[in-house]
Parts: C-alpha cells; sequence; structure tokens
C-alpha cells in the first residue's frame, strides 16, 4: 500500500552548522509528499544545495518546510539574512558556487521571497507523472 502524499506543510528548525545539511537530506528523504523516487532523490540533491548555502552564507535561525502543491513539491530554506544568492557561473578553480547553477538546472522553478528579516529561497520539485511537459 502506498503511503499518503503529504497535504500539509512539514517544517524543520535547522542547527546551523556542519550537521544541517544532513539533517535536511534526512527530512526530504523520509517526507511522504512525493510521487516518484526521482523527484526525490532531486529534492535531496537541491535541499542539501540550499541549507548548506544558509550555513555558509546565511544567518540562523534556518528553518526548511516541504509541503505537496498541485505540480509536484515546494520546498523552501529561510534564513535571516538579507542577502539572495546569486546565480552565474563559478570560476573553474572555485572550490564553491557551484550550488545555485545545480538549482537551477534541476528545479521545476525556484525562487526568493524576502521576509521582514532575511529571505526564503523555495523551488518546486514536479513529479515526473504529474508533470504535463514530460506526456
Amino acid at each position: 500500500m502506498a503511503t499518503p502524499l503529504a497535504k500539509t506543510p512539514f517544517t524543520l528548525a535547522l542547527p546551523s552548522g556542519p550537521y544541517a545539511p544532513g539533517r535536511a537530506r534526512d527530512f526530504v528523504r523520509d517526507s511522504s509528499a512525493f510521487r516518484t523516487q526521482s523527484s526525490r532523490d532531486s529534492a535531496v540533491l537541491m535541499v542539501s544545495e540550499l541549507v548548506t548555502n544558509a550555513v555558509l552564507h546565511g544567518r540562523p535561525p534556518i528553518v526548511l518546510t516541504v509541503e505537496r502543491v498541485w505540480s509536484g513539491v515546494q520546498i523552501s530554506v529561510a534564513d535571516d539574512h538579507p542577502d539572495e544568492p546569486v546565480l552565474g557561473p563559478p570560476s573553474r578553480t572555485a572550490v564553491v558556487g557551484r550550488g545555485m547553477p545545480v538549482i537551477d538546472a534541476l528545479a521545476a522553478s525556484w525562487g526568493v521571497r524576502r521576509r521582514p528579516i532575511g529571505k526564503s529561497i523555495w523551488i518546486r520539485v514536479a513529479d515526473d507523472e504529474a508533470d504535463p511537459t514530460t506526456a
């Protein structure tokens, strides 16, 4: 029997430190919001990048939200730093700077919402079977 899909948002407050990306990956991996394994796998990779960015460049608290939407799953990572992520090609020798290009390539859509303090970066992960562009 299939696990019922999540209908309400699930939220997790994350510590700002080296364990945050792993906890976020586990939270997304264990979520019942996904219909397909491929959408879950993409989401796990993207949330790892978003939370790593929040740890490296953001300001606590870091809050992860996963919710089912009509076109798939929407995930957001909020922190209290006002600077938005930078999407651009990293230099060939750069150690950092590849996360947002990965998200831009994998997400069905993504964006930034300003909050009274900080920002929330959201991504939308389309379920393969629900995405009309794959039919």
